[in-house]
């Protein structure tokens, strides 16, 4: 089941010092003495069951299938290693065979962090052990930097920087053949916080994890994203207007964010529009009682509910102005919405079927839509009488996310 962020997967704002971050390759927080991540907040997840855990649009052989070489990295801050739990940072998995898996586990004799991987038909899985236990204060309730990386022969773990790999304790390293159709999860029984999670389909070395630690996804460089597949800052809680039951998304960062078309040219004709058809927008309205204009010379649209209709609101009910065929069903969709003034209350959302995002103030909105019903958006009011003017919506595919 999708869990929002506020429940037992929070959104926390790291409090960072006040200091100059231009050109800086590390940061160090000396109140906690520990060394943080280049990060604005995480999710937070509270270990106690599986199903807190974000699972992602990601299948699993969109990453690892045919691959030779893959890294898993990310920032963690355990509150406590359980006994006997696998606390996960990432999770892929068909069962108990065709899994990868990145966790920490208290067993009686240690609790260390631990990569799976477990190929079908192989006769068992193979696992990477790092040396260094994580029952102590030396890391709990603190940010550490963990990653795995892989590729024939040579597995290795990674604890801030410093190659950690127990090679007594290690047997990952034979070649992978995965077949993983479930999709990728996040923090399941983590019983802390993460963010800044990547996997890449090559073997990272401690030179290019050192140099990708200290970063989030806007301070990656190319040379950083060479290979990258996916990375989830994990640093906000995005709210949408959204179908029921699934309130909350978070972003894969890497997934890109495209334009869908041209607010300009959208644009033809100025004027009243009733019932009708002005360049692309479609206008849904009932003068006198309500108005919507389209000035092309300025770009902008404007929806007016003056006063009720004749037949007890009928008319308010049916002011709109909607462009079709822009959207595909299904994907998931940031709008933002700049609003030049406004009186009453407005919404803008895709089609039939998805919740409203309302709008009561000038500026600059920003709505997502998660799994949206239709192929067409629309501007309308929500109720009563009221005035909008639009100047500008952009509507951007965000590729495939993860949700919560």
């Amino acid at each position: 089941m999708a869990l929002g962020l506020t429940s037992t997967i929070q959104s926390k704002k790291l409090i960072t010092p006040g200091i100059v971050t231009d050109n800086l390759v590390l940061k160090h927080k000396y109140d906690r003495d520990s060394l943080v991540p280049v990060s604005n907040g995480a999710v937070y997840g509270d270990g106690s069951t599986s199903s807190n855990s974000i699972e992602t649009e990601i299948v699993g052989n969109d990453i690892f299938e045919d691959t030779t070489a893959f890294t898993i990295a990310g920032w963690v801050n355990i509150k406590e290693i359980i006994l006997n739990r696998y606390q996960k940072l990432v999770k892929v998995s068909d069962g108990t065979e065709d899994r990868i898996e990145l966790y920490f586990k208290h067993q009686p004799a240690d609790a260390k962090l631990i990569l799976v991987i477990a190929p079908r038909d192989t006769g068992g899985a193979a696992y990477c052990h790092a040396n260094t236990t994580f029952t102590d204060s030396t890391f709990l309730n603190k940010w550490t930097h963990i990653a795995a990386t892989y590729q024939p022969g040579k597995t290795r773990i990674y604890i801030n920087g410093k190659d950690d790999t127990n090679i007594s304790g290690s047997s990952a390293g034979s070649t992978v053949d995965i077949d993983i159709s479930a999709k990728v999860s996040l923090a399941e029984h983590l019983n802390g916080y993460a963010c800044n999670i990547g996997i890449w389909n090559k073997a990272l070395t401690q030179g290019e994890l050192r140099d990708i630690m200290h970063k989030n996804y806007a301070g990656l460089s190319d040379a950083n994203k060479e290979n990258l597949q996916h990375w989830w800052n994990l640093d906000e809680l995005i709210s949408t207007a959204n179908i029921a039951d699934k309130p909350d998304i978070v972003l894969n960062q890497h997934a890109g964010s495209t334009e869908v078309g041209n607010w300009n040219s959208y644009f033809s004709g100025t004027g009243i529009v009733a019932n009708a058809d002005s360049g692309s927008f479609v206008s849904n309205a009932n003068p006198p009682y309500t108005e919507t204009y389209i000035d092309n010379d300025n770009k902008t649209i404007r929806l007016r509910a003056i006063s009720d209709g004749p037949d007890d609101g009928d008319a308010i009910d049916h002011v709109q102005l909607k462009l079709e065929n822009v959207l595909t069903i299904g994907k998931t969709y940031k709008f933002v919405v700049t609003v030049d003034s406004i009186s009453g209350r407005f919404r803008i959302r895709p089609g039939t079927g998805s919740a409203a995002a309302d709008m009561t103030t000038t500026g600059v909105h920003t709505f997502y839509f998660h799994g949206n019903p239709s192929t067409y958006w629309r501007v309308e009011r929500d109720f009563g009488v009221g005035d909008i003017t639009i100047s500008n919506i952009q509507v951007y595919d965000i590729g495939y996310t993860g949700e919560l």
